[in-house]
């Protein structure tokens, strides 16, 4: 993975002709702009009386990053195929994966017609839509960001019944290959508890779930946080006396806890106004309950077995 260095001002930077602009490239940066991405393309940055050979080594230059929309409006533009030289020569330099080629409206041999070298790399393809090519492009640029796929993956189940309109990777496709061929024993059971916690809200099969934490680049992070959230939902219920059989009830607990982890509650209160079966207290209460049982998991998680299992039996 690519780290970004400290002089790189924007993430990525956009190559593309202007009959693209409309159809592909402002979707996709405005996208890609919701996801906290720096995103370099004339609209943003170009100024009336601005050099554009100068902005564009600028963006080259400050950007870990390069993005090439390959259409027949780019093959025709010959300040499109300076950026691409310019790109070519930087990748073959420091031996970086710094270009990101798209296909948009072409074929596999337009490309290799224009360049046998950019024929040879593996691209993305505006056909599979703008949401799930921003997603692509997250994997390379921030997997940091776009690797809490369970988490994801929970939100759209429980879309039908939510109102967390804000989170848009909710609504991307997500295909991820998998990362770890092998999970612990213990990984599967309390995998299984935790979904036999939460089966009455969600209809997540524990197989999934495991098939998403193996797809996940930290799994173990993944497994605590939901650890956490099925400590917290259920101790809340039984030390509220929620009614078992009130859904909604606990589906709106589940979903503060899921916003809350991903950081989508912003505002108590107005997630209250909006989720008003629960006083505002018990939804800060909530919020202070996953914070004590996150870091009661972090805590023994970190030490060796013995050493745990001796500072519990020291607290009995």
């Amino acid at each position: 993975m690519i780290k970004r260095k400290v002089n790189d001002m924007w993430d990525l930077f956009i190559s593309h002709a202007s009959e693209d602009k409309e159809t592909v490239v402002k979707q996709l940066a405005d996208t890609l702009k919701k996801y906290g991405l720096k995103v370099w393309y004339d609209e943003f940055e170009l100024k009336i009386g601005d050099s554009l050979s100068r902005s564009i080594d600028r963006g080259l230059a400050g950007s870990t990053f390069g993005i090439i929309i390959l259409s027949k409006a780019f093959f025709e533009k010959g300040w499109t195929d300076y950026e691409l030289r310019s790109l070519l020569s930087r990748e073959v330099s420091k031996r970086d994966k710094i270009i990101l080629p798209v296909w948009h409206g072409i074929k596999a041999e337009d490309v290799l017609h224009y360049s046998p070298y950019l024929a040879d790399k593996f691209a993305l393809s505006t056909d599979m839509g703008i949401d799930e090519l921003a997603y692509k492009i997250m994997e390379t640029v921030k997997p940091d960001v776009i690797n809490s796929i369970g988490i994801q993956k929970m939100f759209r189940k429980l879309l039908p019944y939510s109102e967390l309109k804000e989170i848009e990777p909710d609504h991307i496709y997500m295909e991820e290959k998998v990362r770890h061929k092998t999970l612990p024993n213990y990984f599967v059971i309390a995998t299984k508890l935790i979904c036999d916690v939460l089966g009455d809200i969600t209809d997540m099969d524990y197989r999934d779930v495991l098939y998403d934490f193996a797809r996940d680049a930290d799994y173990d992070h993944e497994f605590l946080i939901w650890n956490a959230i099925a400590c917290s939902y259920i101790s809340f219920i039984r030390d509220n006396k929620i009614d078992f059989s009130d859904l909604d009830i606990k589906r709106d607990i589940f979903s503060f806890l899921l916003g809350y982890t991903t950081g989508a509650v912003k505002d108590i209160e107005d997630w209250q106004q909006r989720h008003p079966k629960l006083a505002k207290e018990q939804y800060y209460e909530l919020m202070i309950r996953y914070a004590q049982n996150h870091d009661f998991i972090m805590e023994y998680s970190s030490d060796s077995m013995k050493y745990t299992y001796g500072k519990i039996l020291e607290q009995v």
